[in-house]
């Protein structure tokens, strides 16, 4: 029990460090999308928006069953 506790809680470290770089890229492309004025630059920051979206909500799940256990 206490194994599968401490996988889930590695696996929440990993996810938590993955949002974060996502989190850094999209920040960093942002401000160079609105400084050289790069639409197409800002569609791929909205895109990786989704991304870290969907991170935390499989973030939220996983902290969710280690509540729940």
């Amino acid at each position: 029990m206490r194994n599968k506790f401490d996988e889930q809680l590695a696996t929440l470290n990993e996810e938590l460090t993955q949002m974060g770089c996502l989190c850094e890229q999209a920040i960093a492309l942002a401000s160079k999308a609105l400084l050289d004025h790069d639409n197409d630059l800002a569609r791929e920051v909205i895109a990786t928006d989704r991304d870290v979206d969907q991170k935390e909500r499989d973030i939220e799940g996983l902290c969710l069953k280690l509540l729940l256990r």
